[in-house]
């Protein structure tokens, strides 16, 4: 019984209610279930994939629900490769289309947030895109790393809102257990390996005489 994204959960939070008064509801138990997840975690790692658009030298990622950036990768022919975030405002942009090298995230003027390359792109690149941001599943980021670990944690937090909608209060009170349970293990482990990464300044990575060349691989 695979819970890997959006769609997934909403339909076994149905599917475990087993009640025919709740259509329409479960996205709401499932906002009020992230509700409580945010309060009680800090942050979580998301990762989505991006489409570019040839001849076009930023995607937006308004749709996202960023705290922070982590990566952004770039498809290769042979294997993906790293594109180097940049400050806005510190790499100069190129004329000539091609592979992005650098890239850095801007709000434009009418509000709307984007990553922004060095280039246009000379082909609709795919990206991989991984962030730091709070719960807030959706159709444009239907998963992230705790719906990966703690899928049961997931669920058990939208079906307490759901046993409250219906008035459930016994139901509600297992689902409530079992939230708690698996809720306390997961803050321990987000504690544990919170308290074992190191924070490297992406200035220190940045490739400053080389660059990869997707056609060789080199």
């Amino acid at each position: 019984m695979a819970i890997s994204n959006y769609s997934e959960l909403k339909t076994r939070v149905t599917d475990f209610m087993d009640r025919n008064d709740i259509d329409g509801s479960v996205e709401d138990f499932i906002t009020l279930a992230e509700a409580k997840l945010n309060r009680e975690i800090e942050s979580i790692a998301t990762t989505v994939i991006l489409n570019g658009t040839a001849d076009v030298n930023y995607i937006s990622i308004a749709d996202l629900n960023i705290i922070e950036p982590v990566s952004l990768y770039v498809d290769g022919i042979i294997h993906e490769f790293s594109v180097t975030p940049k400050p806005q405002g510190s790499f100069p942009y190129y004329d000539i289309s091609g592979t992005p090298q650098q890239w850095c995230i801007e709000h434009t003027s009418g509000g709307d947030e984007i990553i922004r390359f060095d280039r246009a792109l000379d082909l609709p690149y795919t990206f991989r895109f991984t962030y730091q941001s709070r719960f807030a599943l959706t159709d444009a980021a239907p998963t992230n790393e705790f719906l990966t670990h703690y899928p049961d944690v997931y669920l058990a937090a939208a079906i307490v809102w759901g046993c409250l909608y219906t008035k459930d209060l016994t139901a509600g009170s297992m689902w409530k257990a079992v939230l708690e349970e698996g809720l306390a293990s997961a803050k321990s482990t987000y504690a544990q390996n919170k308290r074992g990464n190191l924070t490297v300044d992406p200035m220190l990575t940045r490739r400053t005489r080389y660059s990869y060349n997707l056609d060789t691989a080199v």
